[in-house]
C-alpha cells in the first residue's frame, strides 16, 4: 500500500521496516490486510469439537515488479494437518479423512460417548484479530 491512504485505513508495514520490503524478491501475505481473514475447521459431534484445518486468505507477490504484474497468486488456502489444500477440494478432505476424525471425537470422548459418522458436522467460524 502506499502512503496516500487516509487516516482511517489502516497501514501494513512490514516488521523489519522498509529496507527489508525493497530487498525482498517474493512476499508472502497471509490472512486480511484490515481484518484476520481467517477462518477456524472444525467438526462437531455431540458437543466435541474438533479442529481439523484453519483457512486463510494468501497472496504471493514478485516484489520489483509494477502492479499488476507482481501477483503471481491470490485467493484461499486451507491448511490442515496433512498439508495445504484448496478450498475447491475441502469437500473431497472431509470425505477421505472422516473416520480419521471419527476416531479423534471418539478419543476426546474416552469411548463413554458413541459418535457416529452421521453426528459430525463441519463447521467454520471466523476468528478475531
Amino acid at each position: 500500500m502506499d502512503n496516500t491512504t487516509s487516516p482511517t485505513q489502516a497501514i501494513m508495514r512490514t516488521k523489519g521496516g522498509n529496507a527489508f520490503k525493497y530487498a525482498t524478491r517474493l512476499e508472502i501475505l497471509m490472512g486480511g490486510q484490515l481484518t484476520a481473514g481467517v477462518k477456524r475447521l472444525t467438526a462437531t459431534a455431540k458437543g466435541l469439537n474438533y479442529s481439523y484445518g484453519t483457512e486463510t486468505k494468501i497472496k504471493v507477490l514478485k516484489n520489483h515488479l509494477n502492479a499488476p504484474h507482481n501477483v503471481c497468486y491470490e485467493g484461499p488456502l486451507v491448511a490442515t494437518d496433512t498439508g495445504f489444500i484448496s478450498v475447491d477440494s475441502l469437500e473431497d478432505y472431509k470425505k477421505q479423512h472422516v473416520s480419521r476424525i471419527l476416531k479423534e471425537l471418539q478419543n476426546m470422548a474416552d469411548n463413554k460417548v458413541s459418535v457416529n459418522e452421521s453426528d459430525i458436522k463441519f463447521e467454520e467460524s471466523e476468528e478475531e484479530d
